[in-house]
């Protein structure tokens, strides 16, 4: 649009003067058509000398515009391959978390180890998510279009991915043993997750009044082998935990998706009944 505007202002500029293009060879003045053609040509700095300035002022300000075009054009491709290297990062992260699960509970499943009898994958998966979506967070302050770039398949959106891994940690922390799993292991990720969700929520949606919630499947991360507390308890309805929970639901519905998508095979069997 920039460049676009600057071409219009540059053409307009070389109207207002009958002689201010005039061709090489006979010195004979260009047309309004041909104006046109020699300002996108300077513009983008091709150079192709069949027609010339009409003065030594003019040619000063050609000059000046062909150098304008060559920032502007630079710029901007510099700005949009950027852009897409953020977009294509925000892919490899959902998919990064996807791949290690569709939900909350799959997470934590394919992070522990029946042998071991602990989550000897957790510390490396944190480790590398962490990173990932500490630079996420940041390519939403260098390039805030990046937001707007989402993906209607589930394995590719960031935002459900990401409350599928945070519901993951809450649960961990109030469904598992402890002894099975280390506060530094999820610390910095969980602090990873909150910084993301403080951008995200400050910039592009706010607090909603009501979220849905389902019931964890219990049974299912029972029969997997997970060790759970004997007496488990969240408290779901502390001020932490649905602030928290808040600005989850928000980046679920800033790109199309609801809390029926985290839990979609307890919301499956509600709808079976």
């Amino acid at each position: 649009m920039w460049i676009g505007l600057l071409w219009i202002g540059f053409f307009l500029l070389l109207v207002s003067d009958p002689r201010s293009i005039v061709e090489a060879g006979t010195g004979s003045a260009a047309s309004v058509l041909t104006k046109l053609y020699v300002s996108g040509y300077t513009l983008s700095t091709l150079g192709v000398g069949d027609y010339i300035p009409g003065s030594e002022g003019w040619q000063i300000i050609m000059a000046a515009f062909s150098f304008a075009g060559f920032i502007f054009i630079t710029t901007a491709m510099t700005y949009l391959m950027s852009l897409t290297t953020a977009v294509i990062h925000k892919r490899n992260l959902s998919l990064f978390i996807a791949n290690m699960g569709d939900t909350p509970e799959e997470i934590l499943i394919n992070l522990y180890s029946c042998e071991e009898e602990h989550f000897i994958m957790l510390p490396d998966f944190s480790i590398k998510l962490r990173e990932m979506i500490n630079k996420h967070n940041q390519n939403h302050y260098a390039h805030p279009a990046v937001h707007y770039f989402y993906s209607t398949a589930r394995d590719e959106s960031v935002s459900i991915n990401l409350v599928n891994v945070d519901e993951a940690i809450t649960i961990l922390i109030h469904y598992v043993e402890p002894n099975r799993w280390r506060e530094q292991d999820i610390a910095p990720l969980r602090d990873a997750i909150t910084k993301f969700l403080d951008t995200a929520r400050r910039h592009y949606h706010q607090m909603p009044e009501e979220i849905d919630r389902f019931p964890l499947d219990i049974e299912y991360l029972k029969s997997r082998n997970v060790p759970l507390k004997e007496h488990q308890a969240m408290s779901s309805n502390s001020y932490e935990m649905n602030e928290r929970r808040s600005s989850l639901h928000g980046l679920l519905r800033s790109n199309g998706w609801s809390w029926n998508e985290v839990y979609q095979k307890q919301s499956n069997k509600n709808n079976f009944k």
